[in-house]
């Protein structure tokens, strides 16, 4: 048999094979007996090879891409502590070409048209609004299907 056939096989079963090992699921200890009586289905060699070194390759990319997500988080930070000014201070060290001068310093409260229904409140921001309660879903969201991939 492929090896590599034969390890996508056990990756996908990783929580049938947790509770054959354990029992319940928790962690428990997979001995020669127990992976000997694991049943593995068995295509040709050839198909074997080209199911597993598929399966492989995505492995691959999936590697490169969270490489990739990890770099771009990290530039991401670095952007977000050059660009916002740091406490105490009224411009950033990093900005765009065409802009200048300090940044005005406003409490969240006095920009918002109404904090009566909580974070449902309504900023302005020239002559968009931004509805906060939105926003934070989409903060939330954007986060989760992060942590997702």
């Amino acid at each position: 048999m492929y090896y590599e056939f034969i390890y996508q096989n056990l990756i996908k079963r990783y929580d049938e094979l947790r509770m054959i090992s354990s029992g319940d699921g928790t962690r428990g200890g997979l001995n020669k007996q127990i992976v000997s009586d694991v049943v593995v289905p068995c295509p040709s060699y050839d198909e074997q090879v080209k199911i597993g070194d598929f399966l492989a390759s995505l492995d691959n990319l999936i590697a490169l891409h969270q490489r990739k997500l990890e770099k771009t988080k990290a530039l991401k930070s670095a952007y977000l502590s050059e660009m916002f000014p740091t406490e105490g201070e009224r411009e950033p060290k990093r900005r765009f070409a065409g802009f200048t001068g300090a940044w005005e310093q406003r409490k969240l409260g006095d920009v918002s048209e109404s904090f009566e229904y909580g974070l449902n409140a309504v900023l302005f921001n020239m002559t968009e609004k931004i509805n906060i309660f939105e926003l934070l879903i989409l903060m939330i969201s954007a986060e989760s299907l992060v942590k997702l991939i």
